[in-house]
C-alpha cells in the first residue's frame, strides 16, 4: 500500500514498547470520518535509524501483504519526525493466548496443531520472498478471533540473498530466541527463523 495520507487516527492506549518503537491503539480516520469498526495498532518508530528502519518494514510488508498468516498493513505515515505504520489491531499474541488455554484447561492440542501449521506456512511463504523475519516469537505471532495466526513485526527483518553476505547484522533477534550461528557470529541464512 501507498503511503496514504489521506489517513489520520487516534492513539489510544500503549499496548507494547520495543527497542525501536511503541505500538499503540487506536481508530482509523479516512477522508476525516472515524471509522470505529477499524481498530488500529499504530507503530511509531523512534531512535537513530527510525527513517531508514521504517522505510525497510514498509517495504517489506508491501513485499508480503498478500498472505493470510501476515499481520495486515493498511498504510504508513511520515509526519515530520514521526514515522509511523498502521495495521488492522489484534488483541492478542500467541504467549496471551497460550496462558489463557492453559489457565482455562481447554483443549490446548487442537489449536497447536492448527498454530504449527499455520506458522510454518507464513515462515515458508516469508521465505519464498527471500526475507528473513529475524525475530520469530511468541510476542511476535498474533492470534485472531477466529485463531488465525499473524506474524508480525518486520522491524529488524531483512531481504536475504545468499550470494551476498556482507551486510548481515549480528544484533537481530531477541537474545533468548538467538540461533547458534547468530551467537557464534557465523553467516546465517532462513534457518534462523526456525531455530
Amino acid at each position: 500500500m501507498e503511503d496514504n495520507y489521506n489517513y489520520k487516527y487516534i492513539k489510544n492506549e500503549l499496548i507494547d514498547t520495543g527497542a525501536f518503537a511503541n505500538v499503540y491503539k487506536g481508530i482509523l480516520y479516512n477522508n476525516r470520518v472515524p471509522d470505529k469498526s477499524h481498530e488500529v495498532a499504530i507503530k511509531e518508530m523512534f531512535g537513530e535509524c527510525k527513517q531508514m528502519d521504517w522505510t525497510i518494514e514498509k517495504q517489506i510488508l508491501e513485499h508480503l501483504k498478500t498472505h493470510n498468516n501476515i499481520i495486515e498493513y493498511i498504510c504508513a505515515l511520515n509526519e515530520g519526525s514521526v514515522f509511523t505504520l498502521i495495521f488492522f489491531y489484534i488483541p492478542q499474541n500467541l504467549r496471551t493466548f497460550c496462558d489463557i488455554i492453559f489457565r482455562y484447561h481447554t483443549n490446548f492440542n487442537v489449536h497447536m496443531k492448527s498454530f504449527l501449521f499455520q506458522l510454518l506456512n507464513g515462515i515458508k511463504y516469508i521465505h519464498s520472498k527471500n526475507i528473513i523475519h529475524c525475530d520469530i516469537k511468541l510476542e511476535n505471532i498474533l492470534v485472531t478471533n477466529d485463531f488465525i495466526l499473524k506474524i508480525c513485526d518486520f522491524g529488524i527483518s531483512r531481504p536475504y540473498d545468499k550470494n551476498d553476505v556482507s551486510n548481515q547484522s549480528f544484533e537481530i533477534q531477541s537474545l533468548w530466541y538467538r540461533s547458534p550461528e547468530v551467537l557464534l557470529k557465523t553467516n546465517y541464512d532462513f534457518s534462523i527463523d526456525i531455530w
